[in-house]
Parts: C-alpha cells; sequence; structure tokens
C-alpha cells in the first residue's frame, strides 16, 4: 500500500508541476480555456483511475513472476519518455502557445487545450499503474486502492499548500517563467537516467 501511495505522489506532484505551469500559461497568453483543460484532465483522470482498478484487480488474482531485467529495461524507457515530454511540454510554455491562439479556429483552439489535458493526466495515470503493477500482484485489491487513495490525498494537501503559498508569492508570469526551467531540468534529470540505465544494461 505504501509503495503505491509513494509512486502515485511523486506522479501527482508531476502533474501539478506541469498542469500549473499550463494554466499559468493560458492565463499569460490571455486564453481563455482553462474549462477545456480542466475537462480534458478529468477524463484522463477517470480513465486512469477505472484502468488502475480493473489492473489492481486483476493483478491482485494472478501471481506470476516478472522479469526483472526486463523490468529495468521498461523502466528507463519510461524515463526517457518522460524526460522527451517533458521537454515538448517546455517548448509548448513559450511563443507556440501564443502562435496556436493566434492563428487557430475556436474548435481546433479547444480540442488542443483540452488534448493537452487529457494526455498530460492519462500520461501520468499510465505511469502510475505501470509501477504500481509488482505491489499489485503482491497484495490484497483493498491494499492497492487504499494506496493510490493515500497517495491522492497527500497530493492534494501538497497542491492546496504550495498553490496559496506560491499565488500569494507571485505571479503568473513568474509562475511560468520558474516552471519553466524547472521542467528543463526534470526532463534533462529523466533523459539522462534512461540513457545512462539503458547504456548499463546493454554493456
Amino acid at each position: 500500500m505504501i509503495a503505491i501511495a509513494l509512486i502515485t505522489l511523486r506522479e501527482s506532484l508531476e502533474i501539478l508541476l506541469v498542469g500549473g505551469a499550463l494554466y499559468s500559461a493560458l492565463i499569460e497568453h490571455r486564453i481563455d480555456k482553462k474549462r477545456e483543460l480542466i475537462a480534458g484532465a478529468s477524463v484522463a483522470a477517470f480513465l486512469s483511475l477505472c484502468t488502475f482498478i480493473l489492473v489492481s484487480f486483476v493483478g491482485s488474482r494472478i501471481h506470476f513472476k516478472l522479469d526483472h531485467e526486463l523490468g529495468e529495461i521498461l523502466e528507463k524507457v519510461n524515463y526517457l519518455g518522460t524526460g522527451f515530454f517533458l521537454l515538448l511540454t517546455a517548448t509548448l510554455l513559450h511563443n507556440a502557445m501564443k502562435r496556436i491562439s493566434a492563428h487557430s479556429s475556436s474548435y481546433i483552439l479547444n480540442t488542443s487545450v483540452f488534448a493537452i489535458g487529457f494526455l498530460l493526466v492519462l500520461r501520468e495515470g499510465v505511469e502510475i499503474i505501470f509501477f504500481s503493477i509488482p505491489s499489485s500482484i503482491s497484495s490484497v485489491f483493498i491494499s492497492s486502492l487504499l494506496g493510490l487513495l493515500l497517495g491522492l490525498i497527500c497530493t492534494g494537501i501538497v497542491g492546496i499548500i504550495s498553490s496559496r503559498f506560491i499565488h500569494s508569492q507571485f505571479t503568473h508570469r513568474n509562475i511560468l517563467i520558474y516552471s519553466d526551467w524547472a521542467i528543463k531540468i526534470l526532463s534533462l534529470y529523466f533523459i539522462l537516467m534512461g540513457i545512462v540505465g539503458l547504456a548499463e544494461l546493454i554493456l
């Protein structure tokens, strides 16, 4: 349960960082599409939750040995995927979003913002499910579900506290700038972790 809670907390904090940066970018570029961003994120969260419940339920009833080397390879590939995703997000936070808003129709813009929120949460949801599989297999279903809920509750507490502090101290423009650098640093960290890890496994 604790392992799944920590995985959920780690991945959810990443959602808060990137989601907060995207939200600030929308405000900074005067794009009134907050509802579309939240709608996309909500749909992805619901799908991720349903998938987590299904995988945990099935996983708690089957037992098989995961190949350790295969697990290591998948984990390093996931690091690379995370790094490149964050790097793409950092790129979108610059003039790209302003250009999109200036030259896109309302329908395309609505769909784009919805897709950004959807893919952001869905990707992290898939990571939570992926990293939770070993724990789900070795524990009962209710334990996995409680771990997920505990991680989400902790994320909510951290999110509320940090959001109130940050918005009382910084403007949306400053939040966007600091988040941009934080995302770039994280992306480089994950990419290096993935490359180094795969190199060690291959060599």
